[in-house]
């Protein structure tokens, strides 16, 4: 595959203009050798700025893994980012990930990075999944019970090669905790990157060691 960056957005539509937002927090990090596409209900506005694949019935039965699956199967670059349609990229994103790069020679398979919510306390950025529970994780330590969330994944195009997501998984069914652990035994390394923040915007606040809803 091509050296470069493809960042892979999955949407159901119900939310044009922040998914707007969002796409156009992308385009402005103006990261070389890159591409965007979107998946799921795309709309006419977006073509100027992605390539939209419709998959309105995946979309619709939440359906979140089939519809990864596909975007990552039409990515053109070695680098995947993919993520929801409710991700904000911080403008430093792409100078964080080059220099988490360069500290680690290139040498990463799976990663995270700082998941911000509208008021600054952090999402389920670096977290355990254990005993049917999530918990946060400082960011200096790590755990065999590392989970990465779903909203957003940066990883290697030939883990994707190895390691896909449960296509016939819907809403709510813990579609993210299970490519965790495909991925583990899969002997993927998930790694978390400090330098690299987005903001998830949506109803959500950290407590302690957990995130909770503030809206309904």
């Amino acid at each position: 595959m091509a050296v470069g960056r493809s960042f892979l957005m999955i949407t159901d539509g119900n939310e044009p203009a922040k998914t707007t937002r969002a796409l156009e927090s992308i385009r402005a990090l103006n990261v070389p050798n890159s591409e965007i596409l979107v998946g799921g209900v795309p709309r006419d506005e977006w073509s100027h700025i992605a390539f939209t694949m419709e998959m309105s019935d995946y979309a619709r039965a939440g359906r979140l893994g089939a519809m990864r699956n596909l975007l990552c199967q039409m990515a053109f670059y070695d680098k995947l980012v993919v993520v929801d349609d409710d991700i904000m990229f911080d403008p430093g994103w792409y100078a964080g990930m080059l220099r988490y790069e360069s500290e680690r020679s290139g040498e990463w398979q799976v990663l995270s990075c700082r998941i911000l919510n509208p008021d600054g306390s952090r999402f389920w950025d670096w977290k355990t999944y254990f005993g049917g529970v999530n918990k946060l994780l400082d960011y200096d330590k790590t755990s065999p019970h590392v989970s990465i969330t779903g909203g957003l994944i940066i990883m290697r195009s030939w883990v994707f090669e190895q390691v896909q997501w449960d296509a016939e998984r819907g809403f709510y069914q813990a579609e993210d905790v299970d490519f965790s652990d495909r991925l583990k035994r899969a002997f993927v390394d998930i790694a978390f990157n400090p330098y690299s923040q987005v903001t998830h915007d949506a109803g959500y606040t950290q407590r302690g060691d957990y995130v909770y809803r503030t809206e309904a």
